[in-house]
């Protein structure tokens, strides 16, 4: 019998908005252009709320018990394996390339998925320089645009740069 987000015990201590936000990102970070910033924007959060929860326990244990039932661990244990022999592949040909190929075509989702959130956990986000990236300002350029149009002064910024 194959395990669903309904069998996955929910974690004590977390609201119902918590739970479904905790439910979506794990489905949601597996889609192509996955960004946190239009996660939480989606989800009405910032995103200092959004890692503040994360650091919860029950919220972090209920998006890795929700992450086992998208992809199981043993999954994405072959991936990694896979990984490892492709490195080995450089100094060692043991694997046809039919192998590889009938392989990455099996878990390509997983593999997707995977390398999302190795970036994810390194702080980068590898949507950019895609079609469906956006530019964005810094912080500080924001900040010092709204500032300028606050006190009157918009030959700094023009309409729709924020």
């Amino acid at each position: 019998m194959k395990k669903t987000f309904a069998d996955v015990t929910l974690p004590q201590g977390l609201n119902e908005r918590q739970i479904g936000v905790a439910q979506d990102y794990v489905v949601s970070r597996l889609q192509d252009g996955f960004t946190i910033n239009n996660f939480v924007s989606k989800h009405g959060l910032s995103t200092k709320t959004f890692y503040a929860w994360k650091e919860i326990e029950g919220f972090s244990s209920y998006i890795d018990e929700l992450n086992e039932v998208l992809i199981p661990s043993d999954v994405l244990s072959a991936v990694e394996k896979f990984r490892k022999r492709v490195m080995e592949f450089v100094e060692k040909e043991t694997m046809t390339k039919e192998e590889m190929n009938q392989f990455h075509s099996m878990f390509k989702h997983v593999i997707d998925a995977s390398n999302r959130m190795e970036a994810e956990k390194l702080g980068l986000n590898i949507s950019a320089g895609s079609p469906t990236s956006v530019p964005t300002k810094s912080v500080e350029e924001r900040k010092a645009s709204l500032l300028s149009r606050l006190k009157g002064n918009t030959t700094t910024t023009s309409k729709g740069e924020i």
